[in-house]
């Protein structure tokens, strides 16, 4: 946009100057990287634009400047032109320029060179201060974090170190009087300021938005202002006013008054205003972000407009302690925009004053007025507690003072899966230790703790439901065990056989009986409490029920052996073992497996008795014949007849056991006879 400047005097042309830089990053033309605005028919301005010169590191700026045929003199710097051009480092000032508006050079944080030709009529940098100072008041007009202060400079102008990211500790010099307003606001980075007994003028709030800054002092000898009591804070002697804090500010009880923009962007949640106040300045907290409560103490007699508004959107409890709010002066939009305060906010008043309130601005626009003091601190009766698994413990709340408002309590747990609660209501969910924490949510954030030990409800005994059994081998019984209290956190046994030759058990108490003898079953309470109970077992034999034999008559030839067989009933009987006996061994004998031997012609009785001492029998009829078959050719005939004839006129070599067919000890006739009758029996 081109303007025609002619015939206008030069006020006129440093407002039009002035309504551009208002209008936005709006500029005339770029020539060799700089924007410009043209001032006049022959003037033209330093102008800001859209990227704030992102990327320029080195801002020489020309005397002169073409555009369009017509030469300009750069006269002058616009507001903001370079502000937060994060890459500048250094700046030169030609002579021409006799118009600085503001600081133009706000967070640069790399500028670190600042340097004003030697002929400038309204400017210099004197003694390579790195700075820019106007001649005719020896005020710094602009500076950098590498600025120093010449002996000759009485003053700091306003924003003149604005944004500077720079500067961590300041100790400002003895000749400097006077501190601009906002001089040095938005310096993120500093820490300290040292205040000389020189200074005699302080204007607004200096020191805004210094968040990191912990630590103010004024030198002793200043006559104007103090930092008594080591209070951090910069006071003007002669009102008891503060004028400027910090983060580490403490209200002397001497001061009276909080200045305007006194604590304005501090970052606190919560401001006790000391009791030796009273009065209140406007906007004494503007924008303090973090501020969630507020106490108003009963001294204040005056709350000027605005003075808890603008950027306090988080501020929700305030604390009045004046019962008779009439008596105090308020002023306009103290809490907000038409006197508004934050929705949902609550104003708490002295006991008995809720009405008083409740018909006078601004208090009556407070979403919720109610009556109680502040809380000052809350306990537990115990610092631990005991509770059994599953079941609850009410844990008593104590408050001071009683009449506390608490808002809100919050009742958290440091692991959710020992134990819950819940309005101050411990479940236990499991054994194990957890932290219980209560926290008053009223502007002012008070807590306490308490540690809950989840512990099990013993078990005080166990009993068997028999405490005797009687088995036989494989037989089994299921046993059950009982445990009280019947709320025992863990009511599980463990089952134990003393001799698993005898029985064993199983996990769920089932006994299966082994081997003949008494064991010990034991029912132990898993929760290591130590209580048992014992079921004695016995496990006693399987007896037979009855014998037989394979055979109940049989014969035998003298000589030769018969194989009995006995089989006891039942077949799972534990000794199935018999003993066997004959009834004549000169005829008959029997071995311990009921192997039987004929011995001699005739008849016996073989028996067979269980060995469980049931004495259970068997009995088989064995007849024992003579052996015929003499020349055992395996048939009974003529030869054999020949062969004892022969044997009885001594020319035959068979034995005389084998001739002797009827056993009687000689052979003769009668063993012919026997031959002869078992031939004819065939």
């Amino acid at each position: 946009m081109s303007i025609n400047f002619k015939n206008r005097n030069r006020a006129a042309c440093t407002a039009v100057a002035l309504l551009m830089w208002t209008a936005g990053f709006a500029f005339d033309f770029m020539s060799g990287g700089l924007a410009y605005n043209i001032v006049s028919e022959t003037n033209v301005y330093v102008a800001p634009t859209n990227n704030n010169y992102q990327g320029l590191s080195t801002a020489n700026i020309p005397e002169k400047v073409t555009y369009n045929g017509t030469t300009y003199q750069c006269v002058g710097i616009q507001v903001g032109a370079f502000d937060f051009c994060k890459s500048l480092t250094s700046v030169k000032i030609p002579k021409t320029v006799v118009s600085i508006l503001g600081n133009p050079f706000a967070g640069c944080d790399k500028l670190s060179s600042i340097t004003v030709d030697a002929g400038n009529p309204k400017f210099d940098s004197r003694n390579y201060c790195n700075a820019i100072i106007r001649k005719e008041t020896n005020i710094m007009y602009v500076g950098c974090k590498t600025s120093s202060f010449p002996s000759s400079v009485t003053g700091i102008g306003p924003m003149a170190f604005s944004y500077c990211a720079g500067l961590t500790q300041l100790s400002i010099p003895n000749s400097i009087q006077s501190i601009g307003e906002y001089a040095f606001e938005f310096c993120g980075n500093l820490t300290s300021v040292t205040i000389p007994a020189s200074v005699t003028s302080i204007s607004n709030h200096p020191f805004r938005g210094c968040t990191r800054l912990s630590s103010i002092v004024v030198n002793s000898g200043n006559g104007k202002f103090d930092s008594r009591n080591n209070c951090n804070a910069i006071i003007e002697t002669s009102t008891n006013r503060i004028v400027s804090s910090c983060r580490n500010t403490t209200i002397p009880s001497t001061v009276k008054t909080i200045g305007q923009y006194a604590f304005a962007y501090s970052d606190f949640s919560f401001y006790d205003i000391s009791p030796s106040i009273t009065k209140i300045e406007s906007s004494a907290f503007e924008n303090c972000t973090q501020l969630e409560m507020v106490r108003i103490p009963s001294s204040i007699t005056s709350i000027a407009s605005a003075a808890f508004a603008y950027g306090l959107n988080k501020l929700k409890y305030v604390y009045c302690c004046i019962e008779n709010p009439s008596l105090i002066s308020v002023g306009k939009n103290v809490f907000g925009a038409n006197d508004q305060p934050n929705s949902g906010s609550v104003l708490i008043v002295p006991s008995g004053c809720r009405s008083k309130y409740l018909s006078m601005n601004p208090w009556r626009y407070f979403s919720t007025i109610v009556e109680g003091t502040l809380i000052e601190s809350l306990s537990f009766n115990h610092s631990h507690d005991d509770v059994y698994v599953n079941e609850t413990l009410q844990l008593p709340l104590l408050m001071s003072p009683v009449d506390a408002y608490v808002g809100g309590l919050s009742w958290t747990t440091s692991d959710a899966t020992i134990a819950t609660v819940e309005d101050g209501i411990v479940f236990g969910r499991k054994v194990g230790t957890a932290i219980i924490t209560v926290e008053a949510n009223a502007g002012v954030r008070i807590s306490t703790s308490c540690q809950v030990n989840v512990i099990p409800r013993l078990v005080t005994s166990v009993t068997i439901s028999q405490s005797s059994a009687s088995l036989l081998p494989d037989e089994t019984v299921q046993l059950s065990a009982t445990v009280l209290p019947s709320d025992a956190t863990d009511q599980s046994v463990t089952w134990q056989s003393s001799n698993t030759n005898v029985a064993t058990v199983s996990g769920d108490g089932m006994v299966v009986a082994k081997g003949v003898g008494t064991c010990v079953i034991t029912a132990t309470a898993a929760d290591g409490s130590g209580k048992s109970a014992t079921c004695q077992v016995t496990v006693s034999p399987r007896l037979a029920t009855s014998v037989t034999l394979n055979t109940t008559s049989a014969s035998v030839m003298r000589g030769n052996t018969l194989q009995l067989t006995a089989t006891v009933f039942p077949t799972n009987a534990t000794n199935r073992a018999v003993t066997w006996k004959t009834s004549n061994s000169d005829i008959a004998t029997v071995d311990s497996n009921g192997k039987v031997t004929g011995k001699n012609i005739g008849k016996a009785t073989i028996t067979a008795t269980t060995a469980d001492g049931t004495l259970l029998t068997a009995s088989c009829l064995v007849t024992v014949k003579p052996q015929c078959d003499v020349n055992n050719d395996g048939a009974v005939d003529l030869f054999d007849i020949n062969a004892i004839i022969n044997r009885m006129l001594g020319i035959a070599t068979i034995a005389d056991s084998l001739a002797d067919v009827n056993g009687d000890g000689s052979v003769d006739i009668f063993d012919v006879n026997e031959v002869v009758n078992a031939i004819l029996a065939k």
